[in-house]
C-alpha cells in the first residue's frame, strides 16, 4: 500500500474555506477508483494547521488519481489559501496493528 501524507498551512483569512474544501475531498475521493481511505484532521492548537492522510494500493494508483480532473482542480482551487503545503509518501508495512 501507497500512504501519502500532506501537511497544510491556510491563511489566516481563508481557514474556514480550507476546510470545507478538505471535507468535500475527502469525500469525492473515496468514491473514486484510486483512493482507498482519505482522512483530514485539524490542528487542535493551531487553527491554520491540517493534516490529510491518503492510503492507495500503490503508487501507480496515487499517480493515476493526481492526474483525475478533479484532483488538479482542487489543487488549482486549494493554492492561493494556503500558506505552505508539504507532501510526503511512505510505503505501508503495518495495516491494522498487523506487521
Amino acid at each position: 500500500m501507497h500512504v501519502v501524507v500532506e501537511f497544510l498551512e491556510a491563511r489566516p483569512e481563508h481557514v474556514a474555506v480550507v476546510r470545507a474544501a478538505l471535507l468535500m475531498l475527502a469525500r469525492q475521493s473515496v468514491e473514486g477508483r484510486h483512493c482507498r481511505q482519505l482522512d483530514v484532521a485539524a490542528d487542535p492548537l493551531e487553527a491554520t494547521g491540517f493534516l490529510v492522510y491518503r492510503l492507495y494500493d500503490d503508487e501507480a494508483a496515487y499517480r493515476a488519481h493526481t492526474e483525475t480532473p478533479e484532483h488538479r482542480a482542487m489543487g488549482h482551487t486549494l493554492a492561493p489559501w494556503l500558506a505552505s503545503r508539504r507532501v510526503l509518501a511512505y510505503e505501508l508495512i503495518s495495516d491494522s496493528g498487523q506487521a
